[in-house]
């Protein structure tokens, strides 16, 4: 058994799911940072027990995060007008890059933040954003 390797991983975005297979990778992505699940669940506690009675489910939260370095050749509004429009895209996460037979985690979502960072002499301008998604599929190519 071999373990994912982050360099083959990438990830592309789109109006539809099926524009995913024709979309480009994002370029310059130094780390992806989920996808993230959380449920938002509650204990719920009975007198005379220390642990709990039940588990409440919650509302699930879908999120991940992107970090890039930006180069000259990057249109520096692409995420940015994304972000201000409220678009919603389809989100492809390929941890071991876009070939049939791969792992692929498709998610419908929003950018709902976004930042520049490294505007500095001798920095390298990075750009980061996270998207909050409603809906996830997980399958291969």
């Amino acid at each position: 058994m071999s373990a994912y390797k982050g360099w083959k991983g990438e990830i592309r975005y789109a109006d539809t799911e099926a524009d995913l297979a024709s979309a480009s990778a994002i370029t310059g992505v130094q780390s992806i940072d989920g996808p993230n699940f959380d449920s938002d669940s509650e204990t719920i506690h009975a007198l005379g027990s220390k642990t709990p009675y039940a588990v409440a489910d919650g509302t699930i939260e879908i999120t991940f995060s992107v970090e890039r370095v930006l180069s000259t050749s990057d249109d520096l509004t692409e995420f940015y007008n994304i972000f201000i429009n409220g678009d919603e895209k389809y989100w492809g996460i390929y941890p071991q890059g876009y070939d049939t037979g791969n792992p692929k985690i498709i998610i419908v979502g929003k950018i709902t933040s976004y930042s520049l960072s490294g505007i500095e002499p001798g920095g390298t301008v990075t750009e980061s954003f996270d998207v909050t998604g409603k809906s996830v599929t997980i399958g291969t190519i």
